[in-house]
């Protein structure tokens, strides 16, 4: 473990509170378990103005009165808007936080500190650094630049992700560049001045893609990752529990094994388990993806076989979830006799609680949308890309209300 200096004196952490991580990251929820409502789709919100294309979303998280999108907005020939979008009601604010540039990849993850009430942007703007801001409504927005070439930890490091709050500061992710691979954990303290980074247990070859992490509400996390293998099926996907240092907590386990790597597989907290999702790929041209689902333990371990939710239909895009009280909000694009942006819930079983809700959506597009799912107090809120092109998209966000 090394100690490392970051230029992030400008930053303070509440420590030691009970804090709930982003919801892209399933974080800790006690309110009523969600296979009791009637959810009911309220009017969609326009985060991005109606017409204009070419932006992207990165993220979002509930903040308690309000839902932060993280965005890429379409720039000027040389760079692009990273930026943080408000939807607070039916009204939408919007606050340019960092850019990159035009030719770069942009990833964002957001967390929000219920103690505090300010929340944590965490960009990855250039291949060299990042981009880490705070911020809330009594709260002036401050942000710091974290040069990655700067950390001294003996190798290059490439990307910051996965941002989650520990008990005396925050953690991200970042990729070794180098013959070998490996991930390495940093933590900033309290201050957000200094921090350690660890190397976390790495594959056996490299994963593709990047190592991912979720996080859950007692401060561990789950790292999937999704190695290449020389038989057929040729990619497995592995999980491996962790303490908040990047610590091991028992073994790596194979969750399952797939034609084609999965995008965006994730953990999510459902009552006292976990379950894990990712898209499911039939190795054909085009290839054929579906939502997989497996119930694990708390520790990580598979409890029950894998299913297939090919009743859903296919898969296009890629699915997110999020937690609920003891269920998973789940939301996704699928092609089931038409492209449908559906929402459901999930109980600790991985079994769909009632029948999946079809949201109206604008035109959709051809291209492949992200999407996020955030538990509100009221509900839940879903946002996704329409009109998508090559060029970006257009950025909607839906209401559904638990009666």
């Amino acid at each position: 473990m090394r100690t490392l200096t970051l230029s992030l004196a400008l930053f303070t952490v509440h420590c030691g509170a009970a804090v709930r991580p982003a919801d892209s990251d399933a974080g800790s929820d006690t309110r009523a378990p969600s296979g009791a409502c009637r959810w009911t789709p309220r009017a969609i919100i326009n985060v991005t103005p109606r017409g204009a294309g070419g932006y992207r979303l990165l993220d979002a998280v509930d903040a308690r009165d309000r839902v932060v999108v993280a965005l890429r907005e379409p720039g000027a020939a040389t760079e692009d808007p990273l930026s943080l979008a408000t939807i607070r009601g039916g009204e939408v604010s919007t606050e340019r936080i960092t850019a990159v540039a035009r030719a770069e990849s942009a990833f964002a993850s957001l967390v929000f500190d219920p103690a505090r009430d300010v929340e944590w942007a965490l960009f990855d703007a250039v291949s060299s650094g990042c981009s880490l801001a705070q911020r809330g409504p009594r709260t002036p927005t401050r942000s710091a630049t974290i040069d990655l070439s700067a950390l001294g930890v003996g190798v290059a490091l490439s990307g910051c992700r996965d941002l989650a709050q520990t008990a005396d500061g925050l953690s991200m992710l970042t990729e070794e560049q180098r013959a070998l691979w490996g991930t390495q954990l940093v933590a900033f303290d309290a201050r957000g001045a200094v921090a350690q980074a660890t190397q976390l247990p790495m594959a056996a070859s490299a994963p593709n893609p990047r190592t991912m992490r979720s996080a859950l509400s007692d401060r561990t996390f789950v790292t999937l990752i999704a190695a290449p293998r020389q038989q057929a099926p040729q990619f497995e996907l592995t999980a491996q529990m962790l303490d908040e240092r990047g610590i091991a907590r028992g073994s790596t386990t194979s969750i399952a094994a797939s034609a084609l790597a999965p995008a965006a597989p994730l953990v999510v907290e459902v009552g006292d388990g976990l379950l894990a999702l990712w898209d499911n790929a039939i190795d054909t041209l085009p290839p054929v993806r579906s939502l997989a689902v497996r119930p694990l333990d708390r520790a990580a371990q598979p409890r029950a076989p894998a299913l297939e939710l090919t009743e859903l239909g296919m898969l296009s895009g890629v699915a997110h979830a999020a937690r609920r009280g003891r269920s998973a909000l789940v939301t996704g694009r699928f092609l089931d006799g038409e492209r449908k942006q559906r929402f459901f819930t999930m109980d600790r079983d991985g079994r769909v609680e009632q029948t999946p809700l079809d949201l109206p959506l604008p035109a959709q597009g051809a291209g492949v949308p992200t999407s996020r799912v955030v538990a509100t107090e009221r509900g839940a809120m879903v946002v996704t890309e329409v009109s998508v092109t090559a060029a970006g998209a257009e950025i909607v966000a839906i209401p559904i209300e638990c009666l």
